[in-house]
């Protein structure tokens, strides 16, 4: 009867060469993964940052799309006519906003209408100085 070859597992003791290597082994992957686990920590800080973010911007375009508008800087011409305010586009001239003069407005324009006392202005304290 011939024989053939078979692979079988056999207990072995590890030398202290391969203790050494597998302990080194061991400290090596440790290592790797306390450096993966900090960055997955900061990629995952990243990240929900960007959620954020971008939830703030849904947010934001949710209140402009149910309102249908949204608050934009203008330059303006403010006017005082009559008790009423208006607001002039600086550019192209356009009246954008009227409103009533409020009692603090009204009261800052009555306190420098004809009749007033004013502080006279640099030029005329300078002329004076000059005589």
């Amino acid at each position: 009867m011939e024989g053939f070859t078979e692979t079988v597992w056999i207990r072995h003791v590890l030398t202290n060469d391969e203790v050494l290597e597998l302990a080194q082994r061991m400290a090596m992957a440790e290592s790797s993964i306390n450096e993966k686990a900090d960055q997955l920590k900061s990629v995952s800080t990243t990240i929900k940052a960007e959620i954020a973010t971008q939830e703030g911007i849904l947010h934001s375009s949710a209140e402009k799309l149910r309102s249908g508008y949204e608050m934009r800087p203008r330059d303006a011409v403010v006017t005082y006519d009559k008790g009423i305010v208006k607001y002039v586009d600086k550019d192209t001239g356009e009246i954008f906003e009227e409103r009533p003069m409020t009692q603090e407005e009204q009261l800052r324009l009555n306190s420098k209408a004809p009749g007033a006392e004013e502080v006279p202005s640099q030029e005329k304290s300078e002329e004076s100085d000059d005589q």
